[in-house]
């Protein structure tokens, strides 16, 4: 659908998992006040035999709908229904372990380079990351620049406070794999109109990190940063890398590329080299993380067991 209508934003919400979640914790014993899977609205899961929602259920709903269409931060968010069950941080979890690419912009990796010193003593200050990504024999990145002061607009303009979230990581890696920068909202801009939006971000100085630039505007995506924090190559081969950029609480940018061959000059401890051009990918791979203390059949409820009363 994306392919067919880029300039049309298209939202997938999970809010119908809030009902198999709600029914494991009930099963479990684990859904104070809640005394049937059928029965009165006030303390059952449904209203009658064809699904229909009770109060829980629509509340549970209705937190994931203020996530996914609004941005609103649920871990934060104190207007919540007052059950002793913590809904705010299942519908988290939900949101957590939905499908990255329903709120991502899948885009080609032109380029995705990254470079590390390898000779003792390894000097951090010499690693290097640059990832491109643009239109390639006349076909489009993938990316759809956002309006200007919507949810993903990465500026202090943004509705819902800008900011953006960069992560690269190696597909199928430990959490060992996975870098994080923040690039707070003060050090992005405008650039372009509102009928061309652009943003930029700058920070020569490394004052918040290791990533100097981000530049997305006209389709392109340029990401470049120097010295200590950048991804480490110390456990060559990478094999595929993965990169995503999130945009304010909006879009999710999100490339891959395999490491060119032959992978002793492509993808050792001195370099990674992705294949040049590579497309989009069909789904973002997940970023990798330490399994949960405790989680449902379906693993979209991953929060810790003292958090559900």
């Amino acid at each position: 659908m994306r392919g067919l209508y880029p300039n049309v934003d298209i939202f997938c919400n999970p809010y119908g998992q809030s009902g198999p979640e709600l029914r494991l914790l009930f099963d479990a014993g684990n859904l104070p006040g809640i005394t049937a899977v059928q029965g009165p609205a006030a303390t059952s899961l449904h209203t009658d035999t064809l699904g229909h929602a009770c109060h829980i259920l629509k509340d549970l709903g209705e937190l994931v709908w203020l996530n996914r269409i609004y941005g609103i931060d649920l871990l934060t968010y104190s207007d919540s229904p007052p059950w002793a069950t913590d809904l705010n941080a299942i519908a988290q979890a939900i949101m957590d372990a939905h499908n990255a690419s329903y709120g991502s912009q899948l885009i080609r990796a032109s380029k995705f380079l990254i470079k590390d010193d390898d000779l003792p003593p390894i000097n951090p200050k010499k690693r290097k990351l640059t990832f491109k990504s643009t239109k390639f024999q006349g076909q489009p990145s993938g990316i759809v620049e956002p309006d200007f002061g919507t949810p993903s607009d990465p500026t202090v303009a943004g509705a819902t406070g800008g900011g953006a979230v960069l992560t690269v990581y190696k597909v199928g890696g430990t959490p060992d794999d996975v870098y994080t920068y923040d690039l707070p909202a003060t050090l992005w801009s405008q650039t372009g109109n509102a009928a061309l939006p652009g943003y930029k971000y700058k920070d020569s100085q490394g004052t918040e990190g290791p990533i100097k630039k981000v530049r997305m505007a006209k389709g392109t995506l340029v990401v470049s940063g120097k010295g200590d924090g950048i991804y480490e190559l110390a456990g060559a081969p990478q094999e595929d890398m993965a990169i995503r950029l999130k945009l304010g609480s909006g879009i999710e940018l999100c490339a891959t590329a395999p490491a060119r061959t032959p992978t002793t000059k492509f993808d050792s401890t001195r370099k990674f080299d992705g294949e040049k051009h590579s497309p989009a990918p069909a789904v973002c791979p997940p970023v990798p993380q330490d399994p949960p203390a405790y989680g449902s059949a379906s693993q979209a409820f991953v929060i810790e067991s003292e958090r559900l009363l």
